[in-house]
């Protein structure tokens, strides 16, 4: 997985993320949280974007997840007066059914996570 990821703002996005086969298990789930820094809110009410990613299988390599963000996954996301792009921390996190919880990137590292504004966002509704 690279270490950034791009949004515009009330865009559609579609990820892909393998992983790898030494650590999947059957029925586990992969998540995704964007914050603007990192906190101790177990709740996650600070997350600017969140989602949750679909199953789509398994190879050779690993497990095949993916997450399909819709434009309203980045309705938190403020834009200062001057419009620039917004910088977030971003970090997956794989949990087992037997228990293990594992953070990607691991250590005290995230993924940095860019959303640009945009100018008509109308989507489906207009």
């Amino acid at each position: 997985m690279a270490g950034k990821i791009e949004f515009k703002r009330g865009d559609s996005k579609t990820i892909t993320i393998t992983i790898p086969r030494a650590i999947y298990e059957d029925n586990s789930k992969l998540f995704f949280t964007a914050k603007p820094e990192v906190d101790n809110d177990k709740a996650d009410t600070n997350a600017k974007i969140e989602a949750t990613a679909t199953f789509e299988g398994l190879t050779e390599v690993g497990a095949i997840f993916r997450f399909n963000f819709k434009p309203s996954d980045t309705d938190k996301v403020e834009f200062g007066a001057d419009g620039e792009a917004v910088e977030l921390n971003g970090e997956l996190e794989y949990i087992t059914p037997s228990g293990k919880v594992l953070s990607f990137p691991n250590n005290n590292k995230f993924l940095k996570v860019v959303v640009y504004p945009d100018i008509r966002r109308k989507g489906l509704n207009g």
